[in-house]
């Protein structure tokens, strides 16, 4: 996959890390990526433009519009088995997540 191919992908995600630089993903993937056809590709930025929209806006949906956008990412674009995929009241009470703590500016 060439950088230009690379760099396209990275502009349609949400970028918060090096895990995400052209380099990594051309040692990650050196076959490239699979495309994916157009009518996949259309509902998939519909939804995220969807949920992008409900972020900004704050939308009292948000909650709702963000599990969504991440089943299909999860469940159709990814094609994850349901069997690895749980619902929040699946997981243990125990299981935690903490943002890291950003140095200031």
């Amino acid at each position: 996959m060439s950088a230009s191919q690379h760099i396209t992908w990275l502009n349609l995600v949400e970028k918060t890390g090096p895990f995400l630089a052209v380099a990594v993903l051309d040692e990650a993937f050196p076959q490239g990526l699979q495309k994916i056809e157009t009518r996949k590709r259309q509902r998939v930025r519909s939804a995220y433009d969807e949920w992008r929209d409900a972020v900004d806006a704050q939308d009292s949906q948000l909650d709702a519009l963000h599990r969504e956008w991440l089943r299909l990412v999860l469940a159709e674009l990814l094609e994850y088995e349901p069997a690895v995929l749980k619902s929040a009241s699946q997981l243990p009470a125990t299981l935690t997540y903490r943002e890291p703590l950003t140095a200031p500016k």
